[in-house]
């Protein structure tokens, strides 16, 4: 988008540097119209796009994942907020879990088994809940 938005507003600067040299004609107001309208038409397109999908800088990212790194684990508050800020949805079965994590659509399916199978699970070495 961003492209085809560079190349009407080119085209555009064309049609007005053409315009002060004396060009003009009802065809050149009609080309002037139309790449307007396809200008807003694409920066409209493009601000919707980046709402939906925002581009973040280097140090945006930095700044979230080391936030984690000042977690209180100790408390509740701090554990929620590193479950809240990776996982997104946990549906529990008779016989498996589904996790759904914050990144983008990937969801796992665990069984019972898998987790039983597994000597150094939590849930399997802690014993039952206090």
């Amino acid at each position: 988008m961003e492209s085809k938005l560079a190349d009407v507003k080119s085209q555009l600067d064309n049609v007005v540097k053409a315009i002060t040299q004396g060009i003009f004609s009802s065809a050149t107001k009609q080309i002037l119209d139309d790449l307007e309208t396809q200008k807003s038409d694409l920066e409209a397109e493009l601000a919707q796009a980046q709402i939906k999908c925002p581009i973040l800088t280097k140090e945006q990212i930095q700044y979230g994942l080391y936030s984690y790194k000042t977690l209180d684990l100790d408390t509740q508050e701090g554990k929620q907020r590193l479950i809240d800020g990776f996982v997104n949805s946990i549906f529990l079965y008779d016989d498996r879990f589904i996790i759904t994590f914050n990144y983008k659509g990937n969801s796992k399916t665990v069984t019972f088994d898998q987790v039983n199978s597994i000597n150094s699970s939590p849930l399997t070495t802690k014993g039952l809940p206090n």
